[in-house]
C-alpha cells in the first residue's frame, strides 16, 4: 500500500495531508494513503487537465477534493470517492467529458457551483446529506438525462442545471426558490414537478425548454423576465390570486386560447382573455385569441412575445403606448392597426412578425423608439444614438407608412425590405 511514508515524490506533491499537484502521466491513479485532501488544480486547470489521467482511487480518510480539483481532465472515466468525504469543491470536476457516472457518499454536505459542469454525466443521485444544489452546478451536461434530488434540499442555485439534458425533474417540497435560469435552454425537458410552495420563479428560470406545463403554483408571488419562454400550457392559463409579479414574457403564452385572474388578486385582472394590470389599465399579456378591452391604455412591454398564432388583433382608441417587443414573434399576424390615440411606440414592437404585410405608423405618434449611451472610439466620449427599429425579420412586409417627421432610416432592421412611405 502506498502511504505518506512511501509514496513516488516524482509523481505526487504531497504537503502535510494534502495532494498539492499530481506531476505523473496518468493512468489508473491510488492516491496514498493517510491524504485527506485533494489540493486546488491538483490535477487540472481551466486551461488544461491530467489528458492521460483515465481512473482515481481515493484513499479512506479523504474528506475533501479542492476547487478545479480534476477540472479538464478530459478522459478520466471513473473515480472512487469514499465514505467520509464531505466537500466537493467549485469547478472540481468541470469539462471531464469522459466521466459518465459517480457515486457519492451520504457523507457528502458541499458540493461547490460549477462542480460538474460540462461533464459527461449521464445521472445523478444527490445524498440526503446535501441540502443546497449550488450555482451553475450541472450547467451544460448535455448528456445528463435524469436527476435524484433528496428532500433534504431547500436551495437551488442560479443556471443549476442549464443547458443540461434533462428530460424530467422533480423538486422537493422544501424549495420555495427556482431561481434564474435554473433550467434554462434544457431542449429535452417536458415535465417538471413544481413544489407547491414555490412563491418565486426567477428570470428565465424554463426559458427555451420543452416544459409541458398544467398549471402554475398555487402559491407563486413572482415570475420573472422570460422565465416560461417557449414553454407550453395548451388550454386554459389560471393566475393565481398569489401573483403580484408578472416579468416582461414571463408566461407560457403560445398555445393557449383563454387566461383567467383568480379573484381576490391585488394586482392584476382578465379581461377578453388579458391580463390587465388594474391600476394603471396596463395590457401586461397576451394570447392568441385577446380581444383588447377599450380601456387599457398601454401595450405593455412584450405583452404578446411569442404568441405565433395570433392573426389579428384590434387596439382600442384608449390605447396610448405600444412597448418594447410588444408583438415581437406574432408569426401569425398579417395585419394591424394603429389607432390615432398612440403616441409613442418602443423599439423592436414588430420584430418577426413574418407574415405582417404593411403598417401605417398614425400622425399622432410622437416617440419611436429611445435614446441608447454609446461610446465614441474617434471623439473618446460617450454620447447618444436613437435606436428606432420597429421591423425586424419581417420578410412580407412591403410598405410601411410614416408620418415625415420621422427621418425613415432606422425604423426597418435586417431581413426586412419593405418600401418606407413618407406623408
Amino acid at each position: 500500500m502506498t502511504t505518506l511514508e512511501n509514496y513516488d515524490r516524482n509523481e505526487f506533491e504531497i504537503e502535510g495531508s494534502t495532494l498539492v499537484r499530481y506531476k505523473g502521466e496518468g493512468g489508473d491513479v491510488l492516491i496514498p494513503a493517510g491524504v485527506t485532501e485533494i489540493g486546488e488544480e491538483a490535477f487540472g486547470n481551466w486551461c488544461g487537465g491530467c489528458e492521460g489521467l483515465k481512473s482515481v482511487t481515493l484513499p479512506d480518510g479523504m474528506i475533501e477534493i479542492g476547487e478545479n480539483a480534476f477540472e479538464n481532465c478530459k478522459n478520466l472515466t471513473s473515480v472512487l470517492i469514499p465514505n467520509g468525504l464531505t466537500r466537493i469543491g467549485k469547478s472540481a470536476f468541470s469539462a471531464c467529458a469522459s466521466l459518465t457516472s459517480l457515486v457519492l457518499p451520504d457523507s457528502v454536505t458541499e458540493i461547490g457551483g460549477f462542480a460538474f459542469a460540462k461533464s459527461g454525466l449521464t445521472s445523478m443521485t444527490l445524498p440526503a446529506s446535501v441540502t443546497k444544489i449550488e450555482a451553475w452546478t450541472f450547467s451544460d451536461c448535455k448528456d445528463l438525462k435524469s436527476v435524484v434530488i433528496p428532500n433534504s434540499v431547500t436551495e437551488i442555485g442560479n443556471g443549476a442545471f442549464a443547458r443540461s439534458g434533462l428530460t424530467s425533474v422533480a423538486i422537493p417540497e422544501g424549495v420555495t426558490k427556482i431561481e434564474a435560469w435554473t433550467f434554462s435552454e434544457c431542449a429535452d425537458l417536458t415535465s417538471a414537478v413544481l413544489p407547491s410552495g414555490v412563491t418565486f420563479i426567477g428570470e428565465g428560470a424554463f426559458e427555451n425548454s420543452a416544459l409541458e406545463m398544467a398549471e402554475l403554483p398555487l402559491r407563486v408571488t413572482s415570475i420573472g423576465d422570460f422565465a416560461f419562454e417557449d414553454c407550453h400550457i395548451v388550454g386554459r392559463l389560471i393566475i393565481p390570486s398569489s401573483l403580484t409579479n408578472i416579468g416582461e414574457a414571463a408566461l407560457p403564452l403560445t398555445d393557449i386560447d383563454s387566461v383567467v385572474v383568480e379573484e381576490g388578486n391585488p394586482k392584476y385582472k382578465s379581461d377578453g382573455n388579458c391580463v390587465i394590470e388594474t391600476a394603471t389599465n396596463r395590457l401586461v399579456a397576451g394570447c392568441q385569441t385577446s380581444v383588447i378591452p377599450e380601456y387599457v391604455t398601454s401595450i405593455g412591454a412584450r405583452a404578446f412575445f411569442n404568441c405565433s398564432h395570433l392573426k389579428s388583433v384590434v387596439i382600442p382608441n384608449s390605447v396610448t403606448s405600444i412597448g418594447i417587443e410588444a408583438f415581437c414573434g406574432c408569426e401569425g399576424l398579417r395585419e394591424i392597426l394603429i389607432p390615432n390615440s398612440v403616441t409613442s411606440i418602443e423599439v423592436n414592437a414588430f420584430d418577426r412578425c413574418k407574415n405582417l404585410t404593411s403598417v401605417d405608423i398614425p400622425e399622432s405618434v410622437t416617440e419611436i423608439g429611445h435614446e441608447v449611451e454609446v461610446y465614441d472610439d474617434q471623439e473618446d466620449r460617450y454620447g447618444t444614438v436613437e435606436y428606432r427599429c420597429l421591423f425586424k425579420d419581417c420578410p412580407a412586409l412591403k410598405t410601411v407608412r410614416l408620418p415625415k417627421k420621422f427621418k425613415w432610416y432606422g425604423i426597418l432592421g435586417s431581413g426586412t425590405s419593405a418600401d418606407v412611405v413618407l406623408y
